[in-house]
């Protein structure tokens, strides 16, 4: 509690001390659902306080704190999900903290994203932090390498713009877990992007499996977007120590065995102020699908509120019915500050 207590007061100390240049964002979440095998009401509720703040023309100090309580636990937990200085001048970029890093382009999957995974439907803000050094050298106009070290990792991608068309290839290296290099491409080509990645375990190169996706998104004439995606890849394949690790990855809920999955996603701006979007993402070897609807509306520049609603289809030994249990409705109020 005392650790909880003072995480808020240096929030609070940082809103008053340096006002100027300062943007403080604080979020109400809840969610609630029912399980198939019971009829007991699983819930959720919290706070978010996250805000960044200027300590320069070059440097950005960023921060986000998180207060949640839930059905299993019945009492406040408190987390610090991010908690970096970027430092920012000429071609460099330079982030040293608790921070999320995204290494993928996928709208559903992206098996390529090792660094701070993020579980297929969720936000990006949702993508837990680690301790890390990212580093991003624009070494010319059409170029740039980024490289991340700490948190037991390190990892080096390098990027190209040939065309319309942007290309990346990287490498990452976790002592005694997973390692993975891998591929991107997007921009370009009608529409189309993939990612691809070998993953393996220490000392067991000749053991790992080949992941890969890969998407089309289209701008349809109504001003929707239409999104499609498979992502394949065969756990079957892998050794004994690869599949070990990645049962125990807790950051992938979708994570069981083998993986062939369809998506489609259709993102609607209903006006000027609402955005839906209608996701389904359907197992093609055992049936099981996930449908989930999500509506942002923007009461005004600085209130906006979600609300989603998820549920499982499918016969119930499907992994999806395994993973994802029920029903499940979430809601989020979201307010801006600026100082």
């Amino acid at each position: 509690m005392l650790r909880k207590i003072c995480v808020c007061a240096v929030f609070l100390l940082l809103v008053y001390a340096m006002p100027a240049g300062a943007a403080v964002k604080v979020e109400w979440d809840a969610t609630a659902g029912g399980d198939d095998a019971n009829s007991e009401l699983a819930w959720r509720t919290g706070f978010t306080t996250s805000g960044d703040w200027s300590l320069g023309p070059h440097s950005v100090f960023f921060l986000k704190n998180q207060i949640a309580i839930d059905q299993a636990d019945e009492e406040w937990q408190g987390k610090l999900e991010r908690c970096y200085i970027r430092y920012e001048q000429g071609p460099v970029r330079l982030n040293l903290g608790r921070q999320g890093v995204s290494w993928g382009i996928g709208w559903f999957f992206r098996p390529t994203d090792l660094v701070t995974p993020l579980t297929p439907l969720a936000q990006e803000e949702t993508r837990p932090g680690k301790a890390l050094a990212v580093l991003r050298w624009s070494t010319s106009a059409l170029t740039a390498v980024d490289f991340i070290a700490g948190d037991e990792m390190i990892g080096a991608r390098s990027e190209w713009r040939i065309g319309p068309t942007n290309l990346r290839l990287l490498g990452v290296y976790q002592p005694g877990y997973i390692h993975s290099l891998g591929f991107d491409f997007q921009g370009g080509l009608a529409g189309f992007y993939g990612e691809g990645a070998y993953h393996w375990a220490e000392a067991s190169f000749d053991q790992g499996e080949l992941a890969g996706l890969v998407g089309w998104r289209k701008v349809l004439r109504s001003g929707n977007q239409l999104y499609l995606e498979y992502y394949r890849n065969d756990l079957s394949k892998a050794g004994p120590e690869l599949a070990a690790l990645w049962s125990e990855n807790k950051n992938r809920e979708l994570r069981y065995s083998n993986q062939n999955y369809l998506a489609v996603g259709l993102q609607i701006p209903w006006d000027q102020l609402t955005t839906c979007s209608i996701t389904a993402i359907a197992n093609l070897d055992d049936g099981g699908v996930i449908l989930q609807g999500i509506a942002d509306v923007q009461l005004s520049d600085n209130l906006t509120v979600r609300g989603a609603l998820m549920t499982v289809a499918g016969a119930g030994g499907t992994e999806f019915r395994t993973r994802v249990q029920g029903a499940k409705v979430g809601a989020t109020v979201e307010m801006k500050y600026f100082f």
